[in-house]
């Protein structure tokens, strides 16, 4: 009788495991997918901003890297604000926020017509259009997904932007030539305001959890606080820095050895995280958050190593190496970092997370720049990969603790 019980008992929870893998892919859960595609072709439609400034305006390199450091700089500045209430308002509200900013700018971006005030004015604004979107989307679709899934969900959220990555300056570019600019940016508009409208209506639940939380009052400090979730903001800030090394400097080095086309780096580097993302996500939540993002730091290192020594050899191969590392590394700790997170604290652990990707990667890219002058470009990948050895270290040396 007793065994006839527990039978009947596995059996429940076998049906049961097998409802929550299968609650992931709700319709709730695509449409905020597609909203994050939308958002992301818009925002990766600028990627091809250095170009537009250097043709139509006549930029030099120190105006474009003028305009790519406001825009860092005012994605770091409204971490600290949104610290203070992104666990206290509805996320969707500050996604569609985030949404029609980025429809109102890039609709501005027609009328720019030389460097100038407005320019850089429009450029801060999208900043703290991406930050909120990237603090905002990711917690909300942890939110949406089953706990067992945690991993998986944050890796089809990234990619739901990644691959706009490679899509938005496929179709913009051409489209520039043909047409011209303004009709990029009139994309850019559509896509946003696509995106609003498919956020929609929250749930009972998302709502009830903004009034759970509307009297919480403590800031990013509270979480901070925490050993722990410190430890895994420095693992993002310090593999971020190595991130800077690949995207920012890969090309220059490729075009002094050689090369005259470079994109084919964004390609591999897209593909193969989005790859790895959609169809291995399930990895590591099934093997291990810890494992998978340990293993992943070990490939960053590797291949940051391998372009100090060796140089540019293959774009290809670079980018799709990397393109693992990071399609596995950076949902795989976010994923890690919530689990051991209480609920009305993700929030800002993943605007400290935004916060602390932004400093690395543009505040990374301008101390770079000055090694690169000095020592060249084999200097400056040398210290992504320590920097990335250092956050292999900090994650190896970090352990996880009970909720408070």
């Amino acid at each position: 009788m007793r065994d006839s019980i527990l039978e009947q008992d596995s059996a429940a929870l076998g049906s049961l495991a097998i409802l929550r893998r299968e609650a992931l892919w709700t319709p709730a859960f695509v449409r905020l997918l597609c909203a994050a595609s939308a958002f992301g072709f818009a925002f990766s439609s600028f990627h091809l901003l250095p170009k537009y400034l250097a043709v139509e305006l006549g930029a030099g390199p120190g105006t474009i890297g003028a305009v790519a450091g406001v825009f860092g700089a005012a994605a770091v500045v409204t971490t600290l604000g949104l610290g203070s209430c992104i666990d206290r308002v509805s996320r969707r509200t500050l996604l569609t926020v985030a949404a029609l900013l980025m429809a109102a700018t890039a609709a501005a971006f027609i009328c720019v017509d030389s460097v100038g005030v407005m320019l850089y004015l429009l450029r801060t604004l999208q900043g703290v259009a991406f930050t909120m979107q990237m603090a905002a989307m990711s917690t909300l679709i942890v939110e949406m997904a089953p706990a067992p899934r945690l991993g998986e969900a944050m890796g089809l959220s990234g990619s739901a932007m990644l691959i706009m990555n490679a899509v938005a300056p496929a179709i913009d570019e051409p489209l520039a030539d043909a047409v011209g600019w303004p009709a990029v940016f009139g994309l850019a508009v559509i896509a946003a305001l696509v995106s609003a409208l498919l956020l929609g209506q929250g749930s009972a639940a998302e709502r009830q959890r903004v009034n759970n939380n509307a009297a919480a009052r403590a800031g990013l400090g509270q979480v901070l606080r925490s050993r722990q979730s410190s430890a895994y903001v420095g693992v993002v800030l310090l593999s971020a820095i190595a991130f800077a090394a690949m995207f920012t400097f890969l090309q220059p080095l490729a075009l002094e050895s050689g090369y005259h086309d470079v994109g084919g780096f964004f390609i591999a580097y897209a593909l193969a995280a989005v790859v790895v993302r959609v169809f291995f996500g399930w990895a590591a939540d099934r093997l291990g958050r810890r494992a998978a993002a340990t293993a992943a730091l070990v490939l960053y290192v590797v291949v940051v190593a391998y372009v100090a020594l060796f140089g540019a050899t293959s774009l290809y191969g670079i980018g799709a190496v990397f393109g693992v590392a990071h399609g596995v590394f950076y949902p795989s700790l976010s994923a890690l970092a919530l689990e051991h997170t209480r609920v009305d604290q993700r929030g800002r652990l993943m605007t400290l997370f935004a916060g602390a990707f932004n400093l690395g990667a543009w505040g990374g890219a301008a101390a770079l720049g000055l090694i690169a002058e000095g020592a060249g470009y084999g200097a400056v990948f040398s210290v992504g990969a320590l920097s990335a050895a250092g956050a292999l270290l900090l994650l190896c040396r970090s352990r996880e603790v009970p909720l408070a």
